[in-house]
């Protein structure tokens, strides 16, 4: 009974290892939530263990967060190809807000706009994840999204 309990334990666990390497996805650096879905973002040489001497810190000695600039790669959990970040971000402004006026506030501008819908393009080395909580914390703001854009076209 001993037996048969650990070896069904040792095929569950290499079928669930076959499954993640079928999908061919590597997931390698630091592992960063946009929208809702877990990319991994590749690390430096410099600040790939938390034992280098010139390793980036925050505050209480911890590694600092990871930033996301227009024209990062990175790895999606979900999909073996690669998504960049374009630099736009889609925001759904709640009625009567004015797209110039939210732009301005967060050193934006307006790419694209289609009733209350926005496209904003980021300033060169800003960072995205910052720019989307300040967005989000903005009671003009409804929704907030990140573009990653990829060479992948999936049937739906």
């Amino acid at each position: 009974m001993k037996t048969t309990l650990i070896l069904a334990g040792v095929l569950a666990f290499s079928a669930a290892i076959g499954a993640h390497a079928a999908t061919g996805v590597k997931q390698a650096g630091a592992a960063i939530l946009i929208d809702g879905k877990v990319y991994y973002l590749p690390r430096p040489a410099s600040v790939a263990s938390p034992f280098a001497l010139n390793a980036r810190r925050g505050a209480g000695g911890q590694p600092a967060a990871s930033a996301l600039k227009r024209g990062d790669v990175l790895q999606p959990a979900s999909q073996p190809e690669s998504a960049t970040a374009t630099g736009l971000i889609l925001a759904q402004l709640m009625p009567h807000a004015q797209s110039a006026a939210v732009a301005r506030d967060h050193g934006l501008t307006v790419s694209f706009t289609m009733q209350n819908v926005v496209v904003f393009d980021t300033p060169t080395r800003a960072d995205l994840l910052a720019v989307q909580k300040r967005l989000q914390a903005d009671k003009r703001v409804k929704l907030v999204q990140i573009e990653m854009a990829s060479n992948t076209n999936y049937a739906y």
